[in-house]
């Protein structure tokens, strides 16, 4: 299978060039959650208030040990014999230099993020978080212990994430002629079902992640 086995047939119209039940299921799914937000707010702060704390408090081990994972995974394959295989065809050249490179992944994957909580994170941290009692708030301990925790947010952790993520896009795509989306990255384990309902699953979870993250970031920064 290619590139055009999820995509349309259609060559004209709104779903040129594009597979259709991703275009409207993804759109339903954002349209739903936007729709569900306005009209009863009050309940909606209170579910996603709850999911928040039901994710920081019990799932927070399994967070803090698939970045570290994904960390060590990123470094394994610079300095394994895997790091020496081309994204590309074997006779493909890189578009865009090293600074090129660095500068675009920089830019997007710290973004507006940067710009207000490289200061404001360690001092959020500083006067609240698990690592800490009440009585130590605003302590010297309290600033450690911040900056330990705004450094793994914002340190090698994430890039490890974002480099695995980019790797695996990167090398089913332009190496294995495979569709550019997150589905192709299970082709190894379950072959061609990833062109069924297993793949679109795949692709809507991206889509939710991937647009209430950048939602959540955005909105947070400018709520400020």
């Amino acid at each position: 299978m290619s590139n055009t086995d999820i995509q349309s047939d259609n060559k004209e119209g709104i779903f040129a060039g594009v597979n259709p039940v991703m275009a409207i299921g993804s759109s339903i799914l954002v349209i739903l959650f936007v729709l569900y937000t306005v009209i009863d707010p009050e309940n909606a702060n209170k579910v996603y208030s709850a999911a928040k704390k039901y994710i920081a408090s019990d799932l927070s081990w399994y967070y803090v040990g698939l970045m570290s994972a994904f960390l060590f995974i990123a470094f394994y394959f610079v300095f394994s014999r895997y790091g020496s295989i081309r994204l590309g065809k074997d006779d493909e050249k890189p578009q865009f230099g090293f600074f090129s490179w660095f500068s675009m992944l920089f830019g997007a994957g710290i973004g507006i993020g940067i710009l207000f909580w490289s200061i404001a994170e360690p001092m959020y941290h500083m006067q609240s978080n698990p690592f800490i009692t009440e009585d130590k708030a605003l302590s010297l301990e309290a600033a450690q212990v911040a900056m330990r925790i705004s450094i793994f947010h914002w340190g090698l952790h994430g890039w490890g994430l974002f480099a695995i993520c980019g790797m695996s896009l990167a090398y089913f795509a332009y190496r294995k002629g495979l569709p550019l989306s997150v589905r192709s990255g299970l082709h190894p384990v379950f072959g061609d079902k990833i062109y069924g309902p297993l793949g679109h699953a795949a692709d809507l979870l991206a889509v939710f992640g991937t647009v209430f993250g950048i939602a959540t970031s955005l909105g947070l920064v400018l709520s400020k």
